[in-house]
């Protein structure tokens, strides 16, 4: 399984834990860009099966982005972060940023080669440093 089937996995099961442990006085919320994005998930798969001629398989539902992000989106809208907890994520995200932009002015700067990834030894010899699949795929 690939990182794009795990993460829908896991966005599946996020859907399933605040559909049914939600507690009796929260109501889920489904805002109208959901129900539009939903339908254009249902017109995508009605156009990829029945026009186009598809074969339906049970795996496109963890390989379809559309997917993934629909259920993102649901438990963002569903999900509640107290103000603490929000200030918390939001100055580890600045961290991370502070972090990720020192990483990119070493590898523009110092050693374009700094964090890029070599599967082995005839990796780094063949591979030329406009090859910036290595810097994405770590």
């Amino acid at each position: 399984m690939d990182f794009l089937r795990i993460a829908q996995l896991f966005s599946f099961l996020g859907v399933f834990l605040i559909v049914f442990l939600k507690r009796k006085e929260d109501h889920l919320k489904f805002p109208k860009y959901l129900f539009f994005y939903l339908l254009f998930i249902f017109y995508d798969f009605f156009s990829t099966t029945y026009l186009l001629d598809r074969k339906f398989e049970f795996g496109w539902l963890f390989a379809n982005r559309m997917i993934g992000a629909f259920n993102l989106m649901f438990i963002i809208e569903n999900i509640k972060i107290s103000d603490k907890h929000f200030q918390k994520l939001l100055s580890i995200s600045k961290i991370t940023l502070i972090i990720a932009l020192a990483v990119i002015m070493v590898q523009q700067v110092v050693d374009p080669e700094f964090f890029v990834h070599y599967k082995d030894e005839h990796d780094r010899r063949v591979t030329t440093l406009n090859d910036y699949e290595n810097t994405l795929y770590c």
